[in-house]
């Protein structure tokens, strides 16, 4: 029998129904017409299909033995990571059912980057192994009620592939925890449909445990505060649909709960959390509090997310997961089930602008960053204080966000034109001439392709600045001032 993990064994048909159970009870962030969870569950399902091979079957010499005794298991194949044969079967699979070429060769993509690695160099199997592959294809697409496969584009196909191959990884990662293919509920069960079943029940224990479930109930954004101030008014009236807003407004004006009652509108079925970005871990620290218990009502659910926000809690896998192959290392996957991760992943979570900054660049596993935040609210706090580096990374995350249909709310004492201007732009607001007159405290509404719209309210208190010089303190400078 073919073998997808080696301590404990563990079949590859049985693996490839964890993976499609998960993935059918992750919520999947992003709505495209026909793409049903079905089929997003069996393209799940086929990222290991490439294990049927004989260069990965014959890693483990003492489960490949087995084979030895029929003709046709031993191929001599050259090395190739299986990850690449799962790819190559996809896009095969997906262009013989008439799918659109390049929505084929996008979603295979996803396949192959679910351990990092982007060489699309493959190769065939042995007469064998492309039997059995063909064979396992067809028992997770029955399994899964053979949905129908569409044959148009998808809209946003950027967008639809960075959520798919988010998905992928995290489901795959959950099915490869040991703790959950060796649950009890699982074990004694050699019939597909029936272990598929119980597989649904295994998954939605793991996603709810691990907080990876999404809340669809409607906002309350009234519950935010008793008295609202100016601006928190201004936000509880305004017809503010979900885009990119920047809220511009002196220290103690209540802008974190501004975003907050921002985030309850929006919050709904495609909709719900946020991650809060803060400039420093203490703030991240001080704010993590507040949200636990003054947005959550101390119930819980948020995680805290920082380079010392270290400590590790029993959620996480017992033992190193077994993905990829023989001496893959399995570090960056065991990290992501941390609670420094997690945030990234969870409906809530609150830290430091990097680990949302690593989102926009070209990091290892920075899809799964993005597909995190699908479907929340992003909050960067205190965007005046980046330096030009950071700021440029920020507008480039602003791009993604856009893309991707992500809410960012940006809280700032002031910015300057030029630094308005482009995140605006980078979120991908058309028209940004109308926002630059508009009195201070302000709040600026951006959305794709439309005009921007500015608001403003009075401060909550009068403000009076007085200098005084002091005699002598400049000198002789002093004198002549």
């Amino acid at each position: 029998m073919l073998w997808a993990k080696s301590k404990p064994r563990h079949p590859l048909w049985k693996h490839l129904l964890d993976v499609a159970g998960v993935a059918a009870v992750l919520p999947f962030p992003m709505k495209e017409e026909g793409w049903a969870r079905d089929l997003i569950g069996f393209i799940a399902g086929c990222h290991d299909i490439g294990k049927s091979d004989f260069y990965f079957q014959s890693r483990v010499p003492e489960i490949f033995k087995e084979f030895l005794d029929e003709k046709g298991w031993k191929t001599g194949d050259p090395r190739c990571r299986h990850e690449r044969l799962s790819a190559r079967f996809l896009r095969e699979w997906l262009q013989e059912r008439q799918a659109d070429e390049y929505t084929a060769d996008a979603l295979s993509t996803c396949i192959l980057s679910h351990h990092g690695h982007w060489d699309q160099v493959s190769r065939s199997v042995g007469k064998k192994y492309a039997e059995a592959q063909n064979e396992l294809a067809q028992m997770v697409f029955q399994v899964l009620g053979s949905p129908p496969v569409p044959t148009q584009k998808i809209q946003n196909l950027s967008a639809f592939g960075i959520c798919l191959s988010g998905h992928i990884v995290l489901s795959d990662w959950i099915a490869s925890n040991e703790e959950f293919f060796t649950d009890p509920r699982l074990k004694n069960s050699d019939d597909p449909q029936e272990y598929f079943k119980t597989v649904l029940h295994v998954a939605s224990d793991w996603v709810h445990n691990l907080s990876f479930d999404r809340s669809s109930d409607p906002g309350k954004p009234d519950r935010i505060v008793k008295t609202p101030r100016p601006i928190q008014e201004l936000l509880l009236r305004e017809d503010i649909p979900p885009s990119l807003v920047l809220i511009e407004a002196p220290m103690g004006e209540g802008k974190t709960e501004a975003a907050w009652i921002l985030a309850e509108k929006w919050r709904g079925p495609d909709c719900s959390g946020m991650y809060m970005a803060l400039p420093t871990m203490a703030t991240s620290d001080s704010l993590f509090l507040r949200y636990r218990d003054d947005y959550l009502g101390g119930i819980g659910g948020v995680k805290l997310v920082h380079g010392m926000a270290w400590l590790r809690d029993d959620k996480e896998p017992q033992k190193p997961l077994e993905t990829g192959e023989p001496g893959d290392d399995s570090s960056i996957a065991d990290a992501w089930f941390r609670p420094t991760r997690r945030a990234m992943l969870a409906e809530h979570g609150v830290g430091t602008i990097d680990q949302a900054m690593l989102a926009g660049m070209n990091a290892k596993f920075g899809f799964l960053r993005l597909y995190g935040l699908k479907n929340r609210v992003l909050v960067i706090d205190e965007v005046h204080a980046y330096d030009a580096y950071m700021s440029a990374i920020i507008c480039r995350l602003l791009q993604w966000c856009s893309s991707l249909g992500v809410p960012v709310i940006l809280l700032s004492a002031t910015l300057s034109s030029i630094q308005r201007r482009q995140m605006i732009e980078a979120y991908g607001a058309s028209d940004v001439s109308a926002e630059t007159q508009t009195p201070y405290p302000l709040v600026t509404v951006a959305e794709p392709g439309k005009e921007v719209r500015s608001l403003s309210t009075a401060a909550s208190m009068a403000r009076t600045l007085r200098i005084e010089l002091l005699p002598g303190f400049l000198g002789d400078a002093g004198k002549t001032a």
